[in-house]
């Protein structure tokens, strides 16, 4: 027969597997323990303590969570692109060009190993101590930067996505655009072309080309004509399956004089219009065919579109492209889009600058410790992003400083975007976990218990977790260090609250370094569902 030891012993190794079997964020367990990664805090560049690849410390039965730190910058970032630092981890990433945005597929593998191989719940931590930025000059700029993250790091739609700026598919189908000319006596316009995948989000849009009358003509013109030098582009875009950000658009004009005499009749090409660069989702071809004209230039190039975003709304975009032309006629121009099909949605992807390519994320943390406005339309619009789709639970998190209320946090907190989790910083402040009096009933400063009094009276999600937010080693942070022993004490403290939902560790690096730490603590958190377990193997 066992021994009570041996039993004991048995039971903890099956708890490990079990832990490592449903490694998550588990909103109704109190043993969670989140390892932030990214900022190799420890400081060494190299070794068995230097911060390693993130896929090593997802293979750790000991950790649920990790949140991945940081993206430090979002609205001030080259060519309008967010800034990300994971310290020695971006050795290697590469640059996205025109940005400061990393490349890092060899994270995003690890991201989908640490998801699919070992169950881990991983989260892109925003803001951290060198975030300057002060949040948004308005709430419309914060629901698009919230959309555009989505985009960066949520699912990919449509299929697997490029990660470089520059990419381009030969293989792409082409379209056809019908143009003609006319006689100098008359002037039309011609609609869009009907695209002819039932699947293309693109259903309309429309231009011209018109001029004033040919120089000694005595047959009387149309008033309203205008100069060739402006073709007016509208284009209505309704989206209704992504969206993208565009930059500059690119057109290509191919003018030719057919017929020579202006009085011939209508003549009729067709042309066959190869896609244009695959930077763009909506690229347009213009072909035209101008009736005995002589033109200074044929490729017009950088029509202003200045950072417009197409977002799931009707959205009009007017582009002005000027060109010269030496002789004034009258002509009929067809301006088509090419065919968008299935397998070519991801094609977004090209100008959406996927950091983890197909690689998506389980939610986002806001670690924002300075004062920052329009966090709550932000937050809010992730919340409904992530609510929106269906196919995994996602999470939001924040991560406060113990000082309550926190002035960093406090319109984000009391409002009524529903938070997952917070991740609650007990060290570097009074109220840290270095002022636990061991055995007092009433704590006078560290001040758990008013968080978990705002978890339940003032959280727009009643059922919220508050983690322990603790230093993973004794230089990890300024003040609130405390050994696994003394933790062990407050653990079990927090446990009498209901809100109590486990620990977070700053961060991998350290926690790794720091001998049996992180091991003891999630012991210490899962204690009492051992002890349980013995008692009633014991009995039986």
């Amino acid at each position: 027969m066992s021994s009570s030891s041996s039993i004991s012993r048995n039971v903890v190794a099956a708890l490990a597997l079990v832990t490592q079997a449903t490694a998550r964020l588990a909103l109704d367990s109190s043993s969670n323990v989140a390892v932030y990664w990214g900022q190799n805090s420890i400081n060494q560049a190299s070794g068995p303590n230097a911060q390693q690849r993130l896929v090593d410390y997802c293979a750790n039965t000991n950790i649920d969570v990790i949140p991945l730190a940081f993206l430090y910058e979002m609205t001030t970032g080259t060519g309008g692109e967010p800034v990300i630092n994971f310290a020695n981890q971006a050795s290697d990433c590469q640059i996205f060009a025109g940005t400061n945005l990393l490349d890092c597929p060899t994270i995003g593998a690890d991201i989908t190993t640490c998801q699919q191989q070992y169950g881990k719940t991983i989260l892109l931590s925003i803001g951290g101590a060198t975030y300057t930025e002060g949040g948004f000059t308005s709430s419309a700029q914060a629901v698009s930067m919230a959309d555009h993250l989505w985009e960066l790091f949520g699912p990919v739609a449509g299929g697997t996505p490029t990660t470089t700026s520059t990419s381009s598919e030969s293989s792409l189908s082409t379209t056809t655009t019908t143009t003609s000319s006319t006689s100098s006596t008359s002037s039309t316009t011609s609609a869009l072309s009907t695209p002819t995948s039932t699947s293309s989000p693109f259903t309309s849009s429309s231009g011209f080309i018109s001029s004033t009358s040919r120089s000694g003509k005595t047959t009387s013109e149309p008033s309203t004509s205008t100069s060739l030098s402006t073709l007016l582009l509208t284009r209505t875009v309704p989206v209704t399956t992504f969206s993208t950000r565009l930059t500059t658009l690119f057109f290509t004009a191919t003018l030719t004089s057919i017929p020579s005499s202006i009085f011939a009749s209508p003549t009729t090409t067709t042309t066959p219009s190869p896609l244009l660069n695959d930077t763009l989702t909506l690229p347009s071809y213009v072909n035209s065919t101008f009736t005995n004209a002589t033109i200074s230039n044929t490729t017009i190039t950088n029509s202003t579109i200045n950072n417009s975003i197409i977002t799931n709304s009707t959205i009009n975009n007017s582009v002005f492209i000027n060109s010269t032309i030496t002789n004034s006629i009258f002509i009929n121009s067809t301006i088509i889009n090419p065919q968008i099909l299935d397998s070519t949605l991801a094609k977004r992807q090209s100008a959406v600058l996927r950091l983890f390519g197909s690689a998506a994320i389980d939610g986002f943390d806001l670690d924002i410790e300075t004062v920052a406005t329009n966090m709550v339309p932000f937050a809010q619009r992730l919340r409904e992003l992530m609510d929106a789709d269906t196919s995994k639970q996602r999470y939001l998190t924040a991560a406060p400083q113990c000082v309550y209320p926190d002035v960093a946090n406090s319109a984000l907190l009391s409002s009524t975007v529903h938070l997952d989790a917070i991740f609650v910083q007990f060290y570097n402040n009074p109220c840290g976990v270095q002022a636990f009096v061991p055995g007092a009933a009433t704590q006078e400063a560290f001040n758990f218990a008013a968080w978990d009094t705002w978890a339940k009276t003032v959280s727009a999600n009643p059922a919220i977790k508050v983690l322990l937010g603790v230093p993973g080693g004794p230089s990890a942070a300024g003040l609130g260090y405390v050994d696994a022993s003394t933790l062990a004490g407050i653990i079990s403290y927090c446990k009498g609250f209901s809100s109590f939902g486990g620990v977070m560790m700053w961060d991998a690096s350290q926690a790794l370094a720091n001998g049996g730490f992180l091991a003891d603590v999630k012991s210490a958190l899962v204690g009492s569902a051992t002890k349980m377990m013995i008692r009633g193997m014991s009995w039986r």
